[in-house]
């Protein structure tokens, strides 16, 4: 007589917390995306479509070492950026376009995960608002990051800034995911995850405003926690426009 469990549960226990080998390999990958990101920004990336600069992204980080991707690359520009998960289609970067670039490596087996914004040609002072204040979400949920909080405080720790700005309606996804192995796992950070945080948990951090019609701006680093938080993701979070 033999009987099934799943074992989904006890695994994710033991894969939660990250040792010195895991973050070895994950800071590796962060550093992948971060040179991915100062290479782009490079670049003359006006005319280029979402779908050849997503293509342009992938072959960069595997430039760079990466074994391949987290998941597929994200490139919404202009109003494409107030769907949080667009996928790349035909339309060119256009002068005046805000560009969100989500995209991760993989390096033996760990992902990273990395969100920016960039603006092509030029900048509305509105968007520049906007920016800003989905950057001092991010950073004050950063800033919150340490073994003994709960993984809702953090969430709330970003929401409050966007919601106090009056933009909570357009930040309606959680603030951030646990990343290893899986691009998407344990601990998640929403607004009702009771878990306590603890040393070596690692997560991302990637509040949004979605402004439907007309542009999105999205902000997002690797997280491990430590005594206090420590970003492995370390690319520039200024606003840069090409």
């Amino acid at each position: 007589q033999y009987r099934l469990e799943p074992i989904s549960t006890v695994i994710s226990k033991f894969r939660i917390i990250k040792n010195e080998e895991d973050l070895k390999c994950m800071k590796r990958a962060a550093d992948i995306v971060d040179r991915v990101f100062y290479d782009l920004i490079e670049k003359n990336l006006e005319d280029k479509t979402e779908i050849d600069l997503a293509s342009l992204i992938d072959q960069l980080m595997r430039y760079s070492k990466a074994e391949g991707t987290s998941f597929e690359t994200i490139v919404a520009s202009g109003a494409n950026g107030a769907n949080p998960h667009h996928t790349p289609g035909k339309r060119k970067l256009q002068k005046g376009d805000l560009v969100i670039l989500d995209y991760g490596a993989r390096y033996q087996g760990y992902c990273s995960d990395i969100t920016r914004t960039i603006a092509i040609g030029h900048v509305s002072d509105n968007e520049k608002k906007v920016y800003e204040i989905v950057k001092d979400a991010q950073e004050n949920a950063f800033r919150s990051v340490k073994a003994g909080v709960k993984a809702k405080e953090v969430d709330y720790s970003a929401r409050k800034v966007i919601e106090r700005c009056g933009y909570g309606a357009f930040f309606f996804h959680r603030t951030g995911h646990g990343i290893g192995l899986d691009a998407h796992e344990d601990p998640y950070i929403t607004s009702t995850n009771e878990r306590i945080l603890e040393n070596g948990m690692v997560f991302t951090i990637e509040p949004g405003i979605y402004l439907s019609g007309k542009f999105g701006v999205r902000i997002e680093d690797d997280v491990l926690v430590k005594k206090t938080g420590e970003r492995l993701t370390k690319a520039k979070r200024e606003l840069v426009v090409l």
